[in-house]
Parts: structure tokens; sequence; C-alpha cells
């Protein structure tokens, strides 16, 4: 249940990058339209990077602990880490971000994001009561010079972990300067798996698209990784070849209608269900059966805008599996 409130949070708020904390096991890596890296880590508080299909990001680091992952995407270093929490564990924390941290940085001049569950505070303001202040972190922020994503309001604050003892702003998301004026937006929203609030940052990337006429359907090919779907897929196009073989040519538009009557009727509903317009797929797969000549694709530089996303997600399981909680906070 847990799985389909993320993925319907993915893709309902238009996600491009999504960097998660507190993740527990490799079920993650099963969303619906995005892959997946993900550091589980011997401490199994892993930190994962999901990516929407088309969308790569390489040079994967990983922490051994899980804590912490980081890759490239673009000209951009994303770093997503889990720090550890609690007022006991501060000189833990503190080395995390002065010598963990460290092997996540890039090797070169790149632009980073910096985000996470980051449990500690370089501001008094960002915290209701008496604060959790990291002065490690706040050293790495500064010699990095990265800027905080979020505007903050003098009037109001905007917290995004609340507990009986009271409010923090512990899941944030810092860029450099470069970064800061591509920003279109950042905003936080409530994220129904979790009891940390999701920050949401929007920024614009120039890079190569592929334009595609209007109403051009793409098939999602994950579907392809179900066994069941590409064996029945496989066992009926030898069937329509065999049909294909003694049909006559599809010289008049009745004959062309009761062929693809025909193979509409027979396609396999396994994989169909899976799409919300059950008929541009039927109409995606007569298409190319029939060889009809596609239009030339072009492509041409535009600015395009990304949207990441940091969200705590812990002990989302299987349905198999049963966790009293499960939180999602900035990553």
């Amino acid at each position: 249940m847990k799985i389909k409130m993320l993925t319907n949070f993915l893709l309902g708020q238009d996600i491009d990058i999504s960097l998660l904390q507190e993740v527990a096991n490799d079920d993650l890596s099963n969303i619906y339209g995005y892959s997946a890296h993900i550091n589980e880590g011997i401490e199994k508080s892993g930190t994962e990077i999901l990516m929407k299909e088309g969308i790569s990001v390489d040079n994967i680091k990983i922490l051994p602990s899980g804590r912490g992952i980081a890759g490239l995407f673009e000209d951009t270093w994303i770093i997503n880490v889990y720090a550890p929490s609690g007022a006991e564990k501060r000189k833990e924390r503190e080395n995390f971000f002065t010598n963990e941290l460290a092997y996540l940085l890039p090797t070169g001049p790149r632009e980073i994001i910096l985000a996470g569950d980051f449990n500690c505070v370089i501001a008094a303001a960002d915290c209701t009561g008496s604060p959790n202040l990291s002065k490690a972190l706040s050293s790495t922020i500064a010699g990095l010079a990265l800027h905080d994503a979020w505007h903050q309001s003098s009037k109001k604050t905007q917290y995004t972990h609340y507990t009986n003892n009271g409010a923090t702003r512990i899941d944030r998301i810092y860029i450099t300067d470069t970064l800061k004026k591509r920003k279109q937006g950042a905003e936080t929203i409530i994220a129904p798996f979790s009891d940390h609030l999701a920050v949401v940052v929007r920024l614009t990337y120039a890079h190569q698209t592929i334009l595609r006429k209007r109403r051009i359907w793409k098939m999602n090919i994950s579907i392809l990784e179900d066994n069941t779907f590409s064996d029945n897929l496989m066992l009926f196009m030898v069937q329509m070849e065999t049909k294909h073989e003694i049909l006559p040519q599809h010289d008049t538009l009745v004959e062309s209608l009761r062929y693809k009557k025909t193979y509409t009727t027979n396609f396999p509903t396994r994989g169909a269900s899976r799409n919300r317009d059950r008929k541009d797929m039927e109409d995606f797969y007569y298409t190319a059966y029939t060889h009809i000549p596609r239009t030339t694709i072009s492509s041409h530089n535009r600015e395009s805008r990304y949207c990441y996303t940091t969200s705590k997600s812990e002990n989302i399981t299987s349905p198999k599996q049963t966790h009293e909680g499960c939180t999602n906070g900035h990553g």
C-alpha cells in the first residue's frame, strides 16, 4: 500500500528525480515508470535515488553504512544523505559530516545538489525549542558555497517534521549558486506514505530533447520485464504471422478493419490492463505490426524543467511484510 502511495505521489507531482532515505529493502526498485540506485547498507538505514524512465544518473558512489549515495546527472553531482539521528548521536553525526560525507563529494568542479534527512539544523529558526545545531554541517555547506533551496518566509517557518515535542526543518536541499539561478520554485508537500513532508525543488536544464508529433504514444517498456507478458506476446505474434500469410492484401478499408478487429480481440489483456488508455496501446501495436511509416523524429536544444524531491521512506515494505512506521522526508 505504501509503495502504491509513493508511486502515485511521484506520478502526481511529476517528479523526475527522487531522493529517499531510511530505505530498508529493495522493494523500492520496482516503482512503475522509474529506475533506481539503492544503497541499503549494513545498517538497513539506506538511501536511494529514483529516476524517471529516460533519465540517467551515473558514476554512483555509496557509503558502506547505507547512509549516503551520490551520482552524476548531466552537469550536476547529486548527493543524498541520511544522517544519524538523536541527541545521543551528536558526536557520530558530526563525524558523519566531517569525514564520511567527504567521500561522496565530486572529484572535480561540478554543480552540486546536497539533500536528505540531516537530523539537525544549522540555524535556530529551523526548529522550535532547543535547536540541535551542527557546526560540522554548517562548515561543509559554507565550504562548498551551497545555498538552501528553500526560501524561508520571515512571517512563517515551514517545518518538515512534527512531533509531540515540537517541529523542525531537518529535511533540506542545498544547491550551488548556478543551480539557484535555474530554480523555478520550491515547496513542501504532504506525503501520505511518511511522517515527514516532502521537499520539492524544480530546476531547468538545457539538453537535447526528442520532439514527437502530438498524440504519439510511447509504451512504457518496463512491462517487457514481465516474463508472462513477454511469453504471451511472442506466442501471439507467431499466431498473427501465420494468419497474415493466408490473409489477402489489405487493399480495402473493410479488410484492414477486419484484421485490426481480429488483432485487438485476441490481444493479451495482461499487459494492456496496466496502461491507462488501452485503445492507444492497441492502436500502437496495430500500427507497428502493419508497418505504417512513422513520422520523422527531430531534435533540438530546448530548456526542460526537472523536478527533484527528497523524501524519507522508512520501512516501506512489500504486502508480505508489515511494519508500523513509514517516514518520508527530504533527501
